[in-house]
């Protein structure tokens, strides 16, 4: 006779195997896909509100997630019966139904027109805006109708250089250096333009430099070919020298001419030129600046200085904007203008540009700025469109605050400013009001997210048992249905309750989010290593500690840990860390508490359920340890069942189609064997 009477449960035949269908795949990518896109749309209406980043608590949006798949699922089950069974009806009539094929490839191809539409028009949207702020780069300096502000500022276009009679054309030029003649030849642009290449033979001196002192270096008794970037600094420069007794000559059209007939340069590393003109390459060498990218730049920098490289007439006369410096790079000479550069205050600077010529001397500013050690920000090309917002009158301003929209999100937010700014008038310390008030809302939700923290780790352990459920009754939606909402109810899982809870944390902590963001704006306290909350973390320990703690709360609540999906999470942590990197301590701080107790919350959770299962596991084994007899369900939790029945009752705990059964355990057939009888407690088992 067997040992173990679990063979009562398994099939009779041995070559006979239980056929197990896996859970539909593609069912399954569905409820993920349409779970994650509730949670994002749910985090664009309270998130994308204003130009503030509104960066909700992260174990927010991960349970939003979670709960939104939960429902999904729910929901794709009780409703498959119509969404996903159609192939099987029509399969089973006969007919092929083109019904839904249709329906599909319509909506596909509207879906693939929709984005190609949206791109293009991003994409025409983007060239309008580069050609506006291309504008001033090639405005010319001095158009017709238009007084010169500053009249030692000269400009002679190309068609009045041609008619000069010390002007010089190119090609008189390059036969002279093919010969090799012995011409004073001299480059008076910037140091910059030089580096990018020079004709054979010349003496580089800078326009400025050689106004002041033209004895230095040059001879009267010689004349001198003077060569610029198009003909306007060496016409000028050459009528002055002129009228102090100079021979000079300059080359019409200068080098951009020069260039555009492919004539040899000579540069650094032998490589020919693709510009025109051109300066050496730095941080935001390409970097055009619109108006709102300015007025954000201020509002993240605070210390934003303003370089205006136009000559003062201009400065003075057109105006300029608030708090610009003036340096006119084209008329200082070396020592002047590297003296005016190393006194600017260490700020982050933006140059203004009017015209084609403030644009290219704002290239030169950003090549000399960024080898001095300044930070360069880029060209703003707009300056006209630049205000500054004044304020409104105390009873207007009153008037405007009783009167403005309401939002869902202002009428939330509005209680917990008025605590942060209670607690911390209390404590006289932002960071500390921050991190009670942290404390404090967290203490709030405890219930929810503890709710929340137990139903996914349940829901992870049911998985097998509704695969199971979906195999089993494949074929008939509404037992599935039912079997599943069943299960669900039985194990305490409420995933709307769980939905609608995810909603109000996120509306609740975004909210936060915001307040605490607005708060930190101007606080110039410090906080531990933290010289400021208004700006960033300058050691960037916060960030870090916000992407390594993301990490870990996405590793604690998955339900399997994969290499691919580790590689995604930390993909997904330095996405995050780039966002919050820029923005200001406080509110870092305010992410960096946050996280720190969802995470100890979630790790404790997990532990406690586990550690809750495996005692009961141990008590229910001491129960059983008495017993002769064992339901076959049971037969992993006692010892002398039997290899085969351990392995049924794992396989029913997994949720697989196996029949009921019971286990005679060794020790009972041992006292069968001995006495040739079963005890009164075993037989009474046995019938029950």
């Amino acid at each position: 006779m067997n040992r173990s009477h679990a063979a009562e449960a398994a099939p009779s035949d041995p070559h006979q195997s239980v056929q197990i269908r896996p859970a539909p795949v593609a069912l399954a990518r569905v409820r993920r896909a349409l779970g994650a896109c509730v949670g994002w749309a749910a985090v664009s209406g309270f998130v994308l509100e204003g130009h503030a980043w509104a960066i909700p608590s992260p174990d927010v949006v991960v349970n939003l997630f979670a709960s939104s798949a939960q429902v999904l699922g729910l929901l794709t089950v009780i409703f498959g019966k119509w969404f996903f069974s159609s192939s099987r009806k029509s399969a089973a009539t006969g007919r092929a139904s083109s019904t839904y094929r249709i329906a599909f490839f319509a909506s596909a191809g509207l879906c693939v027109l929709s984005v190609i539409g949206w791109g293009l028009f991003a994409a025409e949207q983007n060239d309008l805006k580069n050609a506006r702020l291309q504008v001033n780069i090639n405005r010319s300096g001095k158009e017709e109708g238009k007084a010169v502000g500053d009249v030692t500022l000269k400009e002679l276009a190309f068609s009045d250089q041609q008619k000069r009679k010390d002007g010089v054309q190119t090609t008189e030029i390059a036969d002279a250096v093919a010969r090799q003649e012995p011409l004073v030849m001299v480059d008076i642009r910037e140091s910059e333009e030089v580096e990018m290449g020079v004709i054979a033979g010349v003496k580089a001196v800078r326009f400025p430099d050689l106004m002041r002192e033209p004895d230095k270096y040059l001879d009267k008794s010689r004349t001198a070919y003077l060569f610029c970037a198009n003909g306007n600094r060496s016409s000028e420069l050459g009528t002055y020298l002129s009228e102090r007794g100079f021979d000079c000559k300059f080359m019409i059209g200068g080098y951009e001419k020069w260039v555009s007939e492919d004539r040899p340069l000579q540069t650094k590393d032998g490589s020919p030129r693709t510009e025109l003109r051109s300066v050496p390459d730095f941080p935001n060498k390409d970097v055009l600046l619109d108006t709102p990218d300015v007025m954000a730049l201020i509002e993240q920098r605070k210390e934003v200085l303003f370089l205006d490289v136009r000559y003062p007439g201009d400065f003075e006369t057109f105006g300029h904007l608030p708090g610009a410096v003036n340096l006119a790079i084209r008329k200082m000479t070396t020592p002047e203008l590297d003296a005016a550069l190393r006194a600017l205050p260490n700020k982050p600077i933006i140059v203004p540009c009017y015209d084609r010529r403030s644009s290219f001397f704002g290239l030169v500013a950003g090549v000399r700025l960024t080898r001095l050690g300044y930070e360069f920000l880029g060209r703003y090309t707009v300056p006209e469109e630049f205000y500054v917002p004044g304020k409104d009158k105390a009873h207007v301003a009153a008037w405007k605050e009783r009167h403005q929209e309401k939002t869902l999100l202002s009428v939330a937010s509005a209680p917990l400013a008025g605590a942060l700014g209670g607690i911390d008038a209390r404590f006289g310390n932002l960071a500390l009001s921050i991190l009670i008030l942290v404390a404090l809302i967290r203490l709030g939700v405890l219930p929810l997210t503890l709710k929340a923290d137990r139903d996914r780790v349940v829901q992870a352990r049911l998985d097998p048992k509704l695969a199971a459920l979906k195999t089993e009754l494949r074929d008939d939606a509404g037992a599935l249905s039912r079997a599943t909402s069943k299960l669900m109810q039985e194990h305490g899982i409420r995933p709307f309750l769980n939905l609608a809870a995810a909603v109000a944390q996120l509306l609740l902590f975004t909210g936060f989010f915001s307040i605490v963001n607005e708060a930190c704006k101007d606080s110039a306290q410090r906080f531990l290593w933290l010289p400021s909350l208004g700006n960033p973390d300058p050691t960037r320990i916060l960030p870090f500690a916000i992407a390594g703690l993301v990490i870990a709360l996405l590793l604690i609540t998955a339900k399997k840990i994969t290499k691919l999906r580790v590689a995604l999470i930390v993909l997904g942590a330095a996405g995050l860390f780039a966002l919050v990197v820029g923005i200001r301590s406080g509110t870092n701080l305010y992410l960096t508490a946050n996280l720190t107790l969802l995470v100890l919350q979630s790790g404790l959770t997990s532990w406690l359920l586990a550690d809750e299962r495996k005692s009961r596991r141990d008590r229910r084994a001491a129960q059983l340890d008495s017993q002769d007899v064992v339901r076959l369900d049971r037969a992993d939790a006692v010892s002398h069942c039997g290899g085969k029945a351990s392995r049924l009752a794992m396989l029913i705990d997994a949720g697989m189609p196996v029949p009921a059964g019971f286990v005679v355990r060794g020790r009972a057939l041992e006292t069968w064997r001995a006495s040739g009888a079963w005890t009164a407690a075993c037989t009474a088992a046995i019938a029950r």
